[in-house]
């Protein structure tokens, strides 16, 4: 998955940023079944208006409604479009020579790749390399990885919630190259039902590309291939995998 802003994409619409789980409509439904003809019979039709007059203030009260549930939805969206195309995506910074690094990957495809270990950290440290050519997993006490994949979250001021999958130094606190993403968040009506039935799965922007997680499988394969490679090698390709976007 391309995950590099192509300055000759056409830009997604605003459309795509959009996400609502039916909170606004709903809301509109029963202002259309219920509120419009409540305010009809119970306020215009007694006071004798002409037609026109109830028909514009029926008017007025169903656009100042669409504009109460939507606004906030369409604003979202024009933020995440922003921020996504702006922002979003692989970047780099560095690239440096590694035998291996730390981070939950699986360890074959970067095997093959010349990378000779790759460490989990966990409740245990386990090193996946290779023995006499085949792969083994041990666990042992200290990481011999000097590069590190770490998600660091932040909180938006706005409607959005900053993720950044990046490649860490541990030894000079620097970061080498990042993927990031923006978990994108409904509008007001959505989040007052969230909270009262649950939330579903959220939604993230990946450059211009929007969808549940499991849409950007795999994220952290073009980081690490952009920002490590094997001693006294040419640059790795990120692993062939589908994808499921």
């Amino acid at each position: 998955m391309p995950l590099a802003p192509d300055p000759t994409a056409t830009a997604p619409p605003l459309s795509d940023f959009v996400l609502t789980y039916g909170g606004p409509s709903l809301v509109l439904t029963v202002g259309l079944v219920l509120g419009l003809p409540w305010v009809y019979l119970r306020w215009l039709r007694p006071r004798g208006q002409r037609w026109w007059v109830r028909l514009a203030v029926l008017a007025g009260l169903w656009g100042g409604l669409w504009v109460l549930v939507y606004g906030d939805v369409l604003w979202r969206a024009h933020e995440a479009r922003h921020l996504c195309l702006s922002e979003g995506g692989l970047k780099v910074y560095r690239q440096a020579e590694a035998e291996g690094f730390m981070g939950l990957v699986d360890f074959a495809p970067w095997a093959a790749a010349g990378f000779r270990y790759v460490e989990t950290e966990g409740n245990v440290l386990i090193r996946a390399e290779l023995v006499d050519g085949k792969p083994v997993e041990r666990r042992v006490d200290q990481p011999l990885a000097r590069y590190q994949l770490q998600e660091v979250l932040t909180p938006g001021g706005g409607s959005l919630t900053r993720i950044s999958l990046q490649m860490q130094d541990r030894e000079r606190g620097e970061v080498l190259g990042e993927v990031l993403r923006f978990e994108l968040a409904p509008g007001w009506v959505d989040r007052r039902l969230m909270a009262l039935l649950g939330a579903p799965l959220p939604a993230y922007c990946v450059g211009p590309k929007v969808g549940r997680f499991e849409k950007f499988p795999h994220l952290e394969d073009p980081l690490i291939a952009a920002t490590l490679r094997p001693p006294g090698k040419p640059p790795v390709q990120p692993p062939q995998r589908p994808w499921r976007g």
